[in-house]
């Protein structure tokens, strides 16, 4: 399966003409999540988010202010009329990424937003399809007490004996935000939520490559295909696909 990667900087809203085109193809669903957001910047952050679901759709030959949309019991948004087309949004700071399945032959290209593109071909294990994928983004924050108040928390003790074990505080800061990333990119593809606690699963990155990783907890246990993403300096980027 062909899986495409777009991100995406709010700044290039500075162009007001280029906001204006962006808003005027907004579907009915993704006008009204805009115009409910109170704060300029996450208004803008939804705005990017919409534009970079329509450049994804443009290879199917669709626009996103032509989709209705729907969600799941766990309030993952799907498209009603084609549900064969799965996608997730994340945003950080002032960056917006999302993934897509598609038929991605031909790409439509859109210099005026700077939108970058890259493009997964994962495989799918014999016998199994893929039922959701998810991605997540994040700005790397300053190490601090709060931060180990999360992992404590947040974070199953083997990946928490793993940051822990990491004695440069900067790497610990990347890698904190890192499994966060794939922890996140897991629960959307998994498309339950936070119905299950994050410290109930473990997902430990063993490098940078391509892997299949076994997530075990006690209510399931799944083939995932988890990828990190390279992404501007103080962030971090991770998918998931989730496989059935």
């Amino acid at each position: 399966m062909l899986i495409g990667i777009f991100g995406a900087d709010t700044a290039i809203y500075d162009d007001t003409e280029v906001m204006s085109e962006h808003l005027e193809a907004l579907s009915s669903y993704r006008r009204h999540k805009y115009e409910t957001i109170k704060p300029e910047g996450g208004k803008k952050l939804s705005l990017m988010a919409s534009h970079l679901i329509d450049v994804g759709l443009k290879v199917y030959g669709l626009r996103e202010k032509d989709m209705k949309y729907g969600h799941s019991d766990h309030g993952r948004p799907y498209f009603t009329d084609r549900e064969d087309i799965l996608f997730s949004i994340s945003h950080s700071g002032s960056r917006v990424v999302v993934c897509m399945n598609g038929p991605y032959d031909n790409v439509i290209s859109d210099d005026r937003s700077r939108v970058e593109f890259s493009l997964r071909d994962i495989p799918v294990p014999e016998g199994r399809t893929i039922s959701g994928i998810g991605i997540d983004t994040e700005r790397i924050s300053l190490y601090s007490d709060r931060t180990e108040g999360i992992i404590r928390r947040f974070y199953h003790p083997d990946e928490a004996r793993y940051i822990f074990g990491i004695d440069d505080v900067n790497d610990r800061a990347g890698e904190f935000t890192r499994i966060w990333t794939l922890k996140e990119s897991y629960i959307k593809a998994l498309g339950t939520g936070l119905a299950e606690g994050m410290e109930t699963f473990a997902v430990l990155p063993a490098d940078d490559s391509v892997s299949f990783i076994n997530v075990k907890s006690d209510s399931h246990d799944n083939i995932c295909h988890f990828e990190h993403i390279d992404s501007p300096e103080d962030y971090k980027t991770s998918w998931c696909a989730v496989y059935e």
